[in-house]
């Protein structure tokens, strides 16, 4: 009755800026930390209470170790419960609590803001709910609850240009529904919708999305676009709604070989955020090719 599952990851990431300019003049800057190094263990087992319920506990140890030598012992832990109710209708609940470590745009190098190597990661507390309800063999209706609470999180500091660790706790509660729909093995969608509560309104509160899947011929093709409410930061400055269009193209060459043509806020409408006086778009516009090989 028990699944047993336990690993270990490393995972190193390296930053390197190896030029900045600006009007074609070469910019001084006072450069954070430029690697990480993670080491993680983690274990998780799920006990089957029987056919129809089980329940799962996880564990994780993140151990971070920065380029200027701040080291950081992080973990996650979770607990879930899952339930078949009926052959139509499955019941899930999460209960996690762990951590967001902060990004290298925030604490080694950024064009538009100073860097904080001294950024600590954010206590995260998460709650979920959900119904899975199969509507026919190929339509699904998810609808669900989530409540989180959120320590130290990194917030903007608009005089300094930095982001700093807030000490205030954050409050707010979710909710979702999604409608997915398998036309066949190799077409299928889905739409969500969501709407947030929280005590500040720093960010869009409510959205949606569609996300479609294709094969035509042998090229599988992802469509997704991504539409955000508007809101006002924390200064008072409204920023407008948007919609971020995402295309995805993968041809596979050979057996072993995959080449990838992504195109990121292609109609350039993303929602953006506030950097000093600038709207700055959460995502820029570009196109990224790559090349992928399997051993």
């Amino acid at each position: 009755k028990h699944e047993l599952t336990y690993g270990a990851q490393l995972k190193y990431t390296k930053l390197k800026v190896h030029s900045y300019k600006a009007d074609g003049v070469e910019q001084s800057y006072n450069y954070g930390p430029e690697s990480l190094m993670v080491y993680m263990l983690y274990a998780e087992d799920i006990y089957h209470i029987n056919k129809d319920n089980l329940i799962s506990f996880g564990a994780k140890l993140d151990y971070y170790h920065d380029g200027l030598g701040k080291e950081s012992l992080e973990h996650v832990l979770s607990l879930g419960f899952v339930s078949l109710l009926s052959d139509s209708l499955k019941f899930k609940a999460f209960l996690v609590d762990g951590y967001q470590y902060p990004t290298m745009y925030q604490t080694t190098f950024f064009p538009t803001r100073n860097p904080n190597p001294s950024l600590d990661s954010s206590n995260v507390q998460t709650y979920t709910a959900e119904m899975i309800y199969d509507i026919t063999s190929k339509t699904v209706l998810n609808f669900g609850v989530g409540f989180a609470t959120v320590d130290d999180v990194a917030v903007y500091d608009h005089v300094n240009n930095i982001y700093v660790n807030r000490t205030k706790t954050n409050d707010f509660a979710t909710g979702f529904i999604k409608l997915s729909h398998k036309f066949d093995a190799n077409n299928k969608m889905s739409i969500e919708f969501f709407n947030m509560h929280k005590e500040d309104d720093y960010s869009p509160k409510r959205g949606a999305f569609v996300q479609i899947f294709n094969k035509v011929g042998m090229v599988d093709v992802y469509n997704e676009l991504i539409c955000r409410d508007d809101y006002k930061t924390v200064l008072g400055t409204k920023v407008d709604a948007g919609y971020e269009y995402t295309l995805g193209v993968i041809y596979p060459y050979s057996t072993h070989t995959n080449l990838k043509l992504k195109g990121e806020n292609l109609l350039d409408k993303a929602s953006g955020t506030m950097y000093g006086s600038d709207n700055v778009p959460i995502t820029e516009r570009k196109v990224i090719a790559s090349l992928e090989y399997t051993f």
